[in-house]
C-alpha cells in the first residue's frame, strides 16, 4: 500500500470499487443536487414528525426512517465527492453522540466509500495538471487506484525506477468548495430546525471551509509532507513519505510508496492484523505522535481519519501518510495549555480560569456556575496525569462518561463564549487519537508523557 488521502486505508487485496458516472463539477449542478437533498430530507423529516404526532409511528418506525434519511445522505455525497463528503465526514463524527447510534453508523461510511474515478479522466487530469513533458516521466501508472478519498484518488506509478503513489484530485473540487459548504451547511441547518436540535454549527463551517481549502492544494500538502519528514527525522518510530515536488501540482501529488498495515486492520476487534505486543508499540507511537506535533514542532496534521496512517510491525514505526490539514500553534500557546492543566493538578481553580479566558475557551462574561463548570471540564483531562491513577486505562467507560458529560453540560449553559478556532481541530486530532488508543485498550503511564511536556517547558525557558 502507499501514502494516501485522509480516508484511503485499504487491506492489500482487491477492493470492491464502482466507478464514478456524471461526477457533478460546477457549483450550480452540486448545489442543486445537494438542494433537492435537503428537500426531500426535510419534507420526510415533518411527515415523520406529523405521523408520530397522531402515534402513527412507533419508536422503532421512526428510527428505521431516519437511518434511511441517512442512507440518503450517504449515497448522495459519496456520488458527489469532494467538500460536501468531505464535510460530510466531519459531521459524523462531530454529531456522533448527538445522533441514534444506527443513524451514526450509517454516515461513517462515507469514510468507506471506494467509488472512483476512470482511468482515462485520469489521464486526462494527469496530462493537463502535469504536461506533456513532466506527465511522460511517469510510467506503469496502474489503471484502477489503490484507494479513492473524498476529494481525490491514488494510483501506483514509477518515477526515476522507483515505485510511487500518485494522488489526483477529482475536477472541480477546489474550486466547488465555498458552494459545497454554502449548500451542505443550509442541509443541515433544515435538518436540525424540524428535529428541533439546538447546535450551533456556524463555528465547525468557518473553519472547515479553511481547512478543506488547504486540503485541495497538493502543492501545499507536499511540502508539508516534505516539512514532516525533516522534522521526524531522529525519531526512528516515525516514517514520513518524501513528495516529489518536480512533479507536484495544485491537483496532484506524487509521493514515495510506503508499505505498512492500514491502521484500521491493526485496531479491528473482530480480526486484527497485528499482536498484543505490536498493539502496544503502536500505542507508545501515537502518544508520542501527540506530544512531537503538538509540544515539540508546534504543527498538528488534524485529521483523526484512520487512513492518514499504517503501521509497520518489521520496523516498529508508524507511517504518517497525508499532511493536507495542518494545523500551527505558537510556542506560547502551547505553554499557556501545559500551564492550565498543571494549575488543574495543584487544583489551583484561580490559575485554571485565568489561562482558560487567555486561551479564549471561555469568556470573562460567563456566570459563576459557567467558568466553575469549565474549572470541572480542565480538571477531567488533567485528571489522567495524576500520579494516583497510573497506568492510566484508555478504555475505562467511567472516564469517557464524564468527560462527556462534563463537557455537554458545560456547552448547555454557555452564553457568551465562541468555540475556540485554534482548538476545533485540534480537539478532532485528540479524539482521533484517544479513540485508536481505547479500542486497543491501551494502559499508560501518563507520568511518563507529563515529563515529556516538561521537557518542553524547560528547553523554551532556556532558550
Amino acid at each position: 500500500m502507499t501514502g494516501s488521502k485522509s480516508d484511503t486505508g485499504k487491506k492489500q487485496t482487491k477492493q470492491k470499487t464502482k466507478k464514478l458516472k456524471n461526477l457533478p463539477q460546477t457549483a450550480w449542478s452540486r448545489a442543486a443536487r445537494l438542494g433537492w437533498l435537503s428537500t426531500k430530507l426535510i419534507a420526510k423529516n415533518v411527515k415523520d414528525k406529523l405521523q408520530s404526532t397522531v402515534s402513527t409511528l412507533s419508536e422503532q418506525a421512526l428510527l428505521k426512517s431516519q437511518l434511511k434519511m441517512a442512507e440518503d445522505l450517504v449515497g448522495t455525497l459519496s456520488n458527489m465527492k469532494g467538500a460536501a463528503m468531505k464535510a460530510g465526514q466531519m459531521l459524523a463524527l462531530d454529531l456522533g453522540d448527538m445522533i441514534p447510534a444506527e443513524v451514526r453508523d450509517v454516515l461513517y461510511k462515507l469514510s468507506d466509500d471506494s467509488s472512483f474515478l476512470e482511468f482515462e479522466k485520469v489521464q486526462k487530469i494527469l496530462k493537463k495538471s502535469l504536461g506533456a513533458e513532466r506527465y511522460a516521466k511517469l510510467s506503469n501508472i496502474s489503471s484502477e487506484p489503490i484507494a479513492a478519498a473524498s476529494i481525490g484518488q491514488v494510483h501506483t506509478g514509477t518515477y526515476q525506477g522507483k515505485k510511487v503513489a500518485i494522488k489526483v484530485q477529482y475536477p472541480g473540487v477546489a474550486k466547488s468548495i465555498d458552494a459545497d459548504m454554502f449548500a451542505l451547511e443550509k442541509l443541515i441547518r433544515g435538518y436540525l430546525m424540524v428535529t428541533r436540535k439546538k447546535l450551533d454549527i456556524r463555528p465547525f463551517f468557518s473553519v472547515a471551509k479553511t481547512k478543506l481549502k488547504q486540503e485541495a492544494d497538493y502543492r501545499r500538502e507536499a511540502n508539508s509532507l516534505n516539512q514532516a519528514k525533516q522534522n521526524f527525522l531522529g525519531h526512528p518510530g516515525f516514517r514520513v513519505p518524501e513528495a516529489y515536488l518536480e512533479l507536484c501540482t495544485p491537483m496532484v501529488l506524487v509521493m514515495a510508496f510506503e508499505e505498512g498495515v492500514p491502521l484500521k486492520s491493526c485496531i479491528s476487534e473482530d480480526k486484527p492484523a497485528i499482536g498484543k505486543a505490536d498493539k502496544k508499540v503502536l500505542a507508545a507511537l501515537l502518544l508520542e505522535l501527540l506530544f512531537l506535533e503538538y509540544f515539540k514542532f508546534g504543527h498538528v496534521q488534524t485529521d483523526p481519519n484512520l487512513g492518514n496512517f499504517f503501521f509497520d510491525p518489521k520496523a516498529g514505526q508508524l507511517v504518517l501518510l497525508d499532511m493536507g490539514s495542518i494545523q500551527s500553534f505558537k510556542v506560547q500557546h502551547r505553554l499557556n495549555v501545559r500551564e492550565m492543566l498543571a494549575a488543574s493538578l495543584k487544583g489551583d481553580s484561580a490559575k485554571v480560569l485565568a489561562m482558560g479566558e487567555t486561551l479564549d475557551l471561555v469568556s470573562a462574561k460567563e456566570s459563576d456556575a459557567v467558568k466553575e463548570q469549565f474549572v470541572d471540564v480542565v480538571k477531567v483531562v488533567a485528571e489522567m496525569f495524576s500520579p494516583g491513577i497510573q497506568p492510566f486505562d484508555f478504555s475505562s467507560p467511567d472516564f469517557l462518561h464524564e468527560t462527556r458529560s462534563q463537557i455537554m453540560g458545560l456547552v448547555r449553559n454557555i452564553r457568551y463564549t465562541s468555540p475556540a478556532k485554534q482548538f476545533a481541530f485540534l480537539n478532532r486530532k485528540l479524539g482521533g487519537i484517544y479513540h485508536v488508543l481505547r479500542t486497543l485498550g491501551h494502559k499508560h503511564d501518563m507520568r511518563l508523557f507529563w515529563e515529556l511536556i516538561e521537557s518542553f517547558v524547560r528547553e523554551n525557558q532556556e532558550g
